[in-house]
């Protein structure tokens, strides 16, 4: 095995390890069992797999600094890294800002952590194969889901003490950031319901109902709204392309996610709609479609008090 297979091998078991091992893990004797060791974890996994990246970079003359300067998300995650660092330099506890506190760990090293985490994610799963490996090790979900009916029966299996109000926390310490977590997996385990045939189409279809009998569970108003948002952006996506052989069904201001071509399946959309790219902004674009003769008054021109027709050329 050469050195850059073995690191293509290291990187593939690091990334389901990530995904499955961050909402899992626990410290059963420490006094804080929850944020520390999750924050512990993910920083030395994510510091590996970028130690990773940039060997195999070297190695095939593929610069990581390359594959990131493709990510759309370069120009704000750069952006957000200087406001980081500069108020970490100049704060009043320079030592605080950079680790964060005990309770937490969410210092400056962690935040530029998360940072990192998304660019390398970005930059690396854009095909359906490495999003169903991902999907895929995110079905953990199924032993904190199991946690969590546990905890709302009356059982501490392992337990763990939390402050928290809601005594359904799983292995995550608060109600509302293991219903996020579920929010989170809820339009992952939909998509993968929806694109799946056989006997593990009724695996997910149970732990897509399970999600959300656990959201619900964990009485968390917040986890709640973002599930429901979760699901409204999800069903957008996913029947888009058909709302738009309607005549008069538009996307409006939704249509953006549309401008890569590629729809929430990740396979070819076909061709966005004439009337998206209709040279106003979309979230003004009621009447540009083809046919709209329609003047729109936002139009108007500043010099001669004219309106500008919202016509497409022929």
């Amino acid at each position: 095995m050469t050195a850059n297979s073995a690191l293509s091998t290291l990187q593939r078991i690091g990334w389901p390890l990530l995904a499955i091992l961050a909402p899992l893990w626990i410290n059963l004797w420490g006094q804080q069992p929850f944020e520390l060791p999750k924050a512990a974890l993910v920083r030395t996994l994510v510091w590996l797999l970028t130690g990773m990246a940039l060997a195999e970079g070297a190695l095939n003359g593929q610069p990581l600094w390359a594959k990131l300067r493709a990510v759309p998300l370069l120009g704000p995650v750069v952006l957000l890294t200087l406001v980081i660092a500069t108020t970490t330099a100049t704060s009043v506890d320079w030592r605080l800002s950079l680790w964060g506190s005990y309770e937490r760990s969410q210092g400056a090293v962690t935040l530029l952590t998360y940072l990192l985490l998304l660019m390398l994610a970005a930059s690396r799963f854009q095909s359906i194969p490495h999003a169903r490996e991902t999907a895929a090790a995110m079905a953990a979900g199924a032993p904190l889901l199991l946690f969590s009916y546990a905890q709302a029966a009356g059982w501490n299996l392992l337990g763990l003490l939390s402050d928290a109000r809601s005594p359904v926390y799983a292995t995550l310490g608060r109600a509302n950031f293991a219903g996020a977590y579920l929010a989170i997996l809820l339009p992952v385990t939909l998509a993968l319901l929806l694109t799946t045939r056989g006997r593990l189409r009724l695996a997910w279809a149970l732990l897509f109902v399970g999600e959300l009998v656990g959201i619900g569970l964990t009485l968390a108003r917040s986890a709640w709204l973002a599930a429901a948002v979760a699901l409204a952006l999800f069903a957008l996506l996913w029947y888009g392309p058909r709302l738009a052989r309607f005549p008069g069904v538009g996307w409006h201001g939704a249509g953006s996610p549309y401008s890569s071509g590629r729809s929430a399946r990740g396979i070819d959309a076909g061709p966005v709609p004439a009337w998206i790219n209709c040279g106003v902004p979309i979230h003004l674009a009621r009447c540009c479609r083809p046919d709209c003769t329609t003047t729109a008054p936002w139009l108007r021109s500043r010099n001669d008090g004219h309106h500008v027709p919202a016509r497409l050329p022929a």
